[in-house]
This record gives C-alpha cells, sequence and structure tokens, in this order.
C-alpha cells in the first residue's frame, strides 16, 4: 500500500515541525515505506494533497490539527480520490478535535501505535460552498472568534487562545439578520430572524473540546446543526457556558437538528469558519456527502463508526 505523509510545520503553534524522523517511525509501525511530503503554506498543503491523490496513493497520513486535516482532505476531492484512498491523523494541532472524537490519543507515541492497530472505518464528510470540511463549519459569533484566534495566540496559549479570542469577541458581537433553508431527517424547515451564532457539524466538538454536538455521528448521512438566535451579551455569554459542557440545546433560544442539507443567506457579509479555514460570505450552503472517504480509527473508537 502506497502511503504518504502530509505535514503542516504550523500546526499547533509549530510542533509539527519537530517531527523530522515521523516518516521513519510510522513506516516501521505500518510494515511499509511512507513517502514525505511537507509543506509551508496552505495552498502549498491542499496542492500535496492533490498531487498525492492524483499519484495514486492508497493511504494519506496527516500531521496536524483540523485545520491541516481540512486542506488534505480538499486536495484529495480536487484530485478526485477521496473514494479511494485511507485517512490517518497524526494530532498536531491546537484543537485536534475530530482525531480525538476518533479516540486517537495525543501524544506521538501512543498515536503512532494506535495508527499501527488501526481499522479503515467510512467517514462522511461535508461542504460549505464547495469548501470540504471533516469537522465542523461554524458562523456568526464563533466565526469571529477563529478570525481573532492568530496563529501567534495559538502557539503561546494553546486551547487557551480560543477562550481569550471569545472574551474579546463577545463584547462586540452583534447579530446578523439570516434566513435558513433545511432538509432535515424530518422534512424541509425555513426560519428568518437576527442570529447570533451557528454551527453545522459532523463531528462532535470544536475549539479544542466544547462539545456543540454530543450526539453527532460521523458516518450517519447527516449534519449536525444549531443556530441561536439574537440574544443579549450575558445571555450569550450563558449560552457558551452550557455549550462548554455540551447542555446548550435543551435551551428554548437554540435549535437544533440534523439534516441532509441546508443554507443560510445573511443580510452582511458574515464570517464562516470551516474547519479553521475562515472566510466572509453573504449565502453559506451545506451538503452532507456520505460514506465519502475511509479513516483510520483507533480500537475503541466511537461505536457508530466500529459499527459501520
Amino acid at each position: 500500500m502506497r502511503t504518504a505523509l502530509l505535514t503542516n510545520p504550523n500546526a499547533g503553534g509549530g510542533s509539527a515541525s519537530a517531527f523530522e524522523d515521523l516518516p521513519e517511525r510510522l513506516a516501521a509501525a505500518l510494515g511499509g515505506a511512507v513517502e514525505l511530503r511537507a509543506s509551508e503554506t496552505a495552498e502549498a498543503l491542499r496542492a500535496a494533497a492533490e498531487a498525492v491523490g492524483r499519484e495514486g496513493f492508497e493511504r494519506v497520513l496527516v500531521a496536524g490539527g483540523d485545520g491541516t486535516v481540512q486542506l488534505c482532505v480538499h486536495g484529495l476531492a480536487r484530485a478526485g480520490a477521496l473514494g479511494r484512498v485511507t485517512l490517518g491523523i497524526v494530532p498536531a494541532g491546537t484543537g485536534n478535535d475530530l482525531a480525538t472524537f476518533l479516540g486517537m490519543p495525543l501524544d506521538l507515541d501512543a498515536a503512532i501505535a494506535a495508527l499501527a492497530r488501526a481499522r479503515s472505518a467510512p467517514l462522511d464528510l461535508g461542504d460549505m460552498n464547495g469548501q470540504w470540511f471533516a469537522n465542523a463549519s461554524c458562523g456568526g459569533y464563533f466565526g469571529a472568534v477563529s478570525e481573532a484566534t492568530s496563529s501567534e495566540l495559538k502557539s503561546v496559549a494553546k486551547r487557551l487562545a480560543y477562550v481569550l479570542a471569545g472574551a474579546s469577541v463577545l463584547l462586540q458581537h452583534t447579530p446578523t439578520s439570516a434566513r435558513l433553508r433545511a432538509d432535515t431527517e424530518f422534512g424541509e424547515i425555513e426560519w428568518e430572524g437576527p442570529l447570533s451564532l451557528f454551527a453545522v457539524c459532523n463531528g462532535m466538538t470544536v475549539g479544542g473540546g466544547r462539545p456543540l454536538a454530543p450526539e453527532a455521528s460521523v458516518s450517519d448521512g447527516l449534519l449536525d446543526v444549531f443556530f441561536v438566535r439574537e440574544v443579549s451579551t450575558t445571555g450569550l455569554a450563558a449560552l457558551l457556558l452550557k455549550m462548554g459542557r455540551g447542555a446548550h440545546l435543551e435551551d428554548e433560544r437554540v435549535i437544533g437538528f440534523r439534516a441532509r442539507g441546508l443554507s443560510f443567506e445573511f443580510a452582511a457579509p458574515t464570517l464562516v469558519n470551516v474547519d479553521g479555514e475562515v472566510e466572509a460570505v453573504e449565502r453559506a450552503v451545506y451538503r452532507v456527502h456520505h460514506h465519502a472517504t475511509r479513516i483510520l480509527m483507533p480500537v475503541g473508537g466511537p461505536a457508530q463508526l466500529v459499527n459501520s
């Protein structure tokens, strides 16, 4: 099996750059050669993923965080290779939300050992306006927090960076008028009004462990969605505390559902995060791609994947 390793030296504040012997260690654990494709920029990493997809690699390992995985997925999608590769994650980012949800250890030695014993399982993927993602896409307040969480802040504060940026954004945040249409598991829904924030999740957590979608499955063909209508600053702060423990979906100010596809139309350009990549959009159209690719899942990973 041809195996490529994509690395992002900037992931996790530069921690991935310390893995100079990682290809050799992975090759020894997996029992075959591992070809390193290192990248210095986001576009270079997307291009590297596209290249290994076109070159026929069957297994693509990613050393980085959720943003690095997203870049890899997007590059493989451009090559039309998602359906014939198996992904593997070596957690080396700030949040590592998808890897943690799948049960991948954050310690490097343990992660290598877990990959050696892992099994291949199906993985759904989402896309927003054609931008593919594996874990989640969030907007409104969440998008503004992502924009404010610089690489320098992540390097110094690690996961605390999200908290520091969130506190700063909270004091300045204002809702955006929006129109929602969604194809849910129970039929079509529409909603219109001022929107404080929203999340469209394939995985369970974002921002280094915040459980926005406590019952998410990455193989059920549905995206877990919720949004928060206009609330005061203090109200939003209280909801964010609930989100920290996964209790927000019980709040009457939160509307949640599962959907095969949905769209938001905003009255003004709104910041949206797609697994770490942030852009301002006036319309966000989401689709789920059921079992779009496969992922190496550690022994003891989520039951909903084990049984797929």
